[in-house]
């Protein structure tokens, strides 16, 4: 390899060198992927390119912000060891905690180049366009060729984790409504754990540990923190909903809500529109985080208090839900300020047992939190069709009630979601019917 002409040709397209890593040092041969990106110029493209990765070919992945995942990509590709590689090319290969499940080998015109070597040799350097599972899944179907055209006519070869697929965009809004906000907290960890390890090594130096790399790191990670922030909807679904911070028992419901709402709702996301996966996500999202009958279950999932004692009674339990009612960060209402807020839901409180009828057979809680959840919603939701979905959720929701059964509490409350997710979705198709008859 000329490693001459190779770094030359890097400088003068992509600018100054920012990091270099050292890829396989104890399994020889091994090489190393750099990184050139201006850490001063915000919101400044990254670009990672192997060096040496292979006798023939080089790699190049151009990405909106520091993504580390696009480096294990390059290196799954050296793993791959292919021979030969060509434009329009799919490499099955996934960018791990986004939403791409695939790389396409671009064309010269946009990206790919040779470097002519000192010795008359040629060195290809193909640049990798990430596409996700959706494009993939065409790809296979009708082409790659087919699926990089609507890439790059959607201006999308520069990876970036939240753009729409090009395909079905409604599995890309899932992943910035579930994933994405648990990768910005996870992220958020790391850089707090990358600061405090430089704040010891300044303090004081170990023998081998090297500063350099974690005063690296953590520009990169605040960068693509700032990205994700610049993009994501934040719904309650993805525990922007957060009660008292640092209570480890709040820590662990905003979890269990996470996950529980991803998988009540993820398979929704293949053929409804985004506006109802935003709505079923918000509302299983609501259900788990303050309905009475889910946060029983979610106390023995736990193993702590959630919910006053039983013995306080029905109006207890129905205060400590308003309070978390009044606590929840909607998406799909339009009401905001929180003395608002809370006057609607005081307001659906206070109303609630002069709408109840003698006759009502419903747990008295379970009839205040759906009163309150109505008030907070009226008049405030976008679109009829999605205002009814989430009526119908809330009726459902109403009618939840004890289960005498003794199956163990996780399935429990993926069936109580997929009662509310199923009664949204024929609420929402109602509206739309009626609506396409007037």
């Amino acid at each position: 390899m000329d490693a001459e002409s190779l770094r030359d040709a890097y400088v003068e397209r992509f600018g100054a060198l920012y990091e270099a890593l050292e890829i396989g040092a104890a399994v020889q041969p091994s090489y190393h992927v750099l990184s050139f990106w201006d850490a001063e110029v915000p919101a400044s493209p990254v670009v990672y390119a192997t060096f040496g990765a292979h006798s023939r070919w080089e790699l190049v992945v151009v990405a909106a912000a520091p993504l580390s995942g696009l480096v294990g990509a390059l290196m799954t590709v050296g793993l791959m060891d292919p021979e030969g590689l060509s434009p329009y090319q799919l490499l099955e290969v996934d960018v791990e905690r986004t939403p791409f499940a695939g790389l396409l080998v671009a064309p010269p015109e946009d990206g790919s180049f040779v470097v002519e070597e000192t010795d008359g040799g040629r060195r290809e350097v193909y640049r990798l366009i990430p596409i996700t599972q959706g494009e993939r899944a065409m790809a296979a179907e009708l082409g790659p060729r087919e699926v990089y055209r609507r890439v790059r006519a959607a201006d999308a070869l520069v990876a970036d984790p939240l753009r729409d697929c090009t395909v079905t965009p409604q599995r890309t809004a899932l992943w910035r409504m579930t994933e994405g906000p648990v990768l910005m907290r996870d992220l958020g960890e790391q850089l707090d754990a990358t600061e405090l390890r430089l704040e010891r090594l300044r303090a004081r130096p170990e023998r081998g540990a090297q500063p350099a790399s974690f005063e690296r790191a953590a520009p990169q990670i605040r960068a693509y923190l700032r990205h994700l922030a610049s993009g994501l909807p934040f719904p309650p679904a993805l525990g922007a909903w957060v009660v008292a911070p640092g209570t480890p028992l709040e820590k662990r419901l905003a979890r269990l809500a996470e996950v529980l709402v991803k998988r009540s709702v993820e398979h929704w996301t293949v053929f409804v529109p985004e506006e109802l996966c935003a709505a079923l996500a918000e509302m299983a999202s609501l259900t788990i985080l303050t309905h009475p009958e889910a946060l029983r279950l979610v106390e023995t999932l736990l193993g702590e208090n959630v919910l006053p004692p039983a013995t306080e009674g029905s109006n207890a339990v129905a205060r400590e839900c308003s309070w978390r009612i009044a606590t929840f960060d909607g998406r799909a209402r339009r009401v905001s300020g929180r003395v608002e807020v809370e006057r609607r839901v005081c307001e659906g409180f206070v109303g609630a047992a002069a709408r109840r009828a003698p006759e009502d057979e419903i747990p008295y809680e379970n009839h205040v939190w759906a009163c309150m959840v109505e008030a907070l919603y009226e008049g405030g939701v976008d679109g009829r069709a999605v205002a009814a979905a989430l009526q119908e959720g809330i009726d459902r929701s109403r009618r939840l009630e004890p289960d005498p059964s003794t199956a163990p509490p996780l399935p429990r409350l993926m069936e109580m979601l997929h009662a509310v997710t199923v009664a949204m979705f024929v609420g929402y198709c109602a509206a739309r019917g009626r609506a396409q008859e007037n």
